[in-house]
């Protein structure tokens, strides 16, 4: 199982989730900046939010650039897809133009992980305990 670390609520069950590695930009966990983060790359994914056991969304957040007004914009590395909505940041990451981020829905301690387009929820693999 795969669980919070700091409540141990579930947040996967056994088998339910795929381990990937892709360098997505995410918040340190209980940052209150956006701006106070880094890549991270081993995350578990699934494709549906329903395989979750548990698990917390925030309001969904429309990317801007980095150093704007919003408290939460994460941010994305360049892709040569140029059928992406996104918004391009002075140092040459990308913005996705809507994420939700996901916490432990027991404590709602987070981000745990993102959620990018609703198409892909990845928990950050350091961000969890395992059982």
């Amino acid at each position: 199982m795969i669980k919070c670390k700091l409540c141990g609520d579930i947040i996967f069950l056994p088998k339910t989730a795929t381990f990937v590695e892709k360098e997505v930009y995410i918040p340190n966990f209980q940052s209150k900046s956006v701006e106070d983060g880094e890549m991270k790359k081993d995350f578990w994914m699934v494709k549906n939010m329903y395989e979750f056991a548990n698990i917390g969304f925030s309001h969904n957040v429309k990317g801007s650039a980095k150093g704007a007004t919003s408290t939460v914009t994460p941010i994305m590395p360049s892709s040569s897809d140029s059928s992406s909505s996104a918004t391009p940041s002075s140092d040459g990451r990308v913005l996705p133009d809507h994420v939700r981020f996901l916490t432990c829905a027991a404590c709602e301690q987070g981000p745990v992980g993102i959620s990018l387009s609703g198409t892909e929820f990845l928990v950050e693999a350091h961000r969890v305990s395992y059982d």
